[in-house]
């Protein structure tokens, strides 16, 4: 039997009063018609939460469950084909070796697992998103690999003009204050970052963006845009993200953009237990070979044009932690700087911020407390906190660890540390720039989020024996 559904946004067709309807179904032969009136008003996602979705959200997903639509993930067999047409192209990009290859089919098919595990909290509509945004990212990987191949040889072989073997590396846990430091030193004019829309973009030309051009792209507005139609579902939910972290087409970005092309959606993980163990364990484990990822990023680096004079790059994301020995390998000379928080700040601050991201996705509602979110975190980044401090035991001359109470205090002290580890001038010039930067960006400038460990069922002590060994860090 097919299902035919009718939405009344307007409330005119039952002559609704502010309250979705959904009439009883009228069976004609093998059809099924329904007539949902849908209001415009809109509601918390949770009774504890400051984020509001549309009322349309939560009646179409109604609607799904009741007639077991989207319960799994849409079109699978489609995404799994199309990875390995990635997998495919990117051999003759990147010349990744059957350890790469298997290991990337490993990570991929944890993630399209994770959403349709039972007991998640993926609505059908969110998995719907998921498998749209999935195809838009193996696209993005296969665009990108496509150009590779065709470049001439010699591409790849010449000197580049902006000195990647060097780059500066911000790394830490989430919500530690990386992005601030990463943004001040972006200010530097001599220094490179890339913009958001330099990952995010959906055009088919995945060229290098023209340094002097690149927050005049054409390719920016349609990334600005998307950003733009969270509205339709979100009212408030853009807002309330920016509260926690500022994002735009221009905006300097975290190397998150890249490196999700292969993690894909890490929220997946968050609420589905099963599926956060699996992605865990592939993290730590010493035969998964990871290196496909910094020899992918290598490749984009060393395409990019200079810019604005930068001579040296910026670059950041926790999101480093899973493949920090093959990230320092790739680059030999990179400089790492490891900014630390205590964890009971960094906890629920993070849980709030993917509360906030993946609102459109999950359940929060009917009782379902946050608990899940909350163990999610607390999982991810114990295991992130144990990389990094192995990894500063085992390189410490390439490491440098700021805590985030002397990066709010004296940020520019912070900053001259930086240079001197990274062998760098900091002159009057540059720190003019950043005092400018600072200026401009006032802490909070986006509201401030307000955010606890009870809201997601975390205690102190059990953060504080969970992070006991991170603690040397603050």
């Amino acid at each position: 039997m097919s299902l035919i559904i009718i939405l009344d946004p307007i409330n005119k067709v039952l002559g609704g009063h502010g309250l979705p309807l959904l009439t009883t179904p009228i069976v004609c032969g093998t059809a099924a018609l329904c007539v949902v009136s849908l209001p415009f008003t809109s509601s918390l996602v949770h009774p504890k939460s400051s984020v509001r979705l549309r009322n349309i959200w939560f009646v179409v997903n109604r609607i799904c469950s009741a007639f077991g639509l989207l319960q799994t993930v849409p079109n699978k067999a489609k995404l799994l084909a199309i990875h390995e047409q990635v997998i495919d192209e990117e051999r003759e990009a990147f010349n990744d070796n059957i350890g790469c290859e298997e290991s990337k089919r490993e990570i991929f098919t944890i993630q399209l697992n994770g959403v349709d595990e039972k007991g998640n909290m993926f609505t059908p509509l969110g998995r719907y998103i998921f498998s749209v945004d999935m195809m838009l990212r193996l696209k993005r990987r296969l665009r990108f690999a496509k150009y590779v191949n065709s470049l001439p040889p010699s591409t790849l072989n010449q000197p580049s003009s902006v000195e990647v073997n060097a780059p500066i590396v911000i790394v830490g846990l989430p919500r530690t204050g990386s992005t601030m430091i990463s943004r001040l030193l972006s200010a530097d004019p001599n220094s490179r970052s890339p913009l958001y829309w330099e990952f995010a973009h959906d055009s088919d030309d995945v060229s290098p963006a023209d340094p002097a051009k690149a927050n005049l792209d054409y390719r920016a507005k349609p990334v600005d845009d998307g950003f733009a139609k969270l509205s339709l579902f979100s009212p408030n939910g853009l807002a309330e993200f920016f509260k926690f972290h500022k994002v735009g087409a221009t905006e300097h970005e975290e190397i998150t953009g890249f490196s999700r092309r292969y993690f894909y959606d890490m929220e997946t993980a968050l609420l589905s237990p099963e599926a956060q163990r699996k992605r865990l364990e592939w993290q730590a484990s010493s035969n998964v070979d990871r290196s496909f990822l910094a020899t992918h990023l290598a490749v984009w680096f060393r395409l990019q044009p200079r810019a604005r004079g930068g001579e040296y790059w910026v670059i950041k994301s926790p999101a480093y932690t899973a493949w920090l020995p093959e990230l320092a390998a790739a680059f030999p000379n990179a400089r790492f700087v490891f900014t630390s928080r205590d964890p009971k700040s960094v906890l629920p601050s993070l849980c709030g911020l993917n509360e906030v991201a993946s609102s459109i996705k999950f359940n929060y509602r009917n009782g379902r407390d946050l608990a899940p979110l909350g163990e999610g975190v607390v999982g991810r980044i114990s295991g992130y906190a144990k990389q990094q401090e192995m990894f500063i035991k085992d390189q410490p001359e390439k490491c440098l660890a700021l805590s985030y109470r002397e990066m709010v205090k004296e940020p520019l002290t912070c900053v001259n540390e930086i240079y001197k580890h990274a062998g760098k001038e900091f002159t009057k010039e540059i720190e003019a720039c950043m005092k400018a930067h600072m200026d401009n960006n006032k802490k909070g400038k986006h509201g401030k989020a307000v955010y606890s460990l009870d809201k997601f069922q975390l205690s102190e002590k059990m953060i504080e024996e969970e992070f006991a060994g991170y603690q040397q860090f603050l």
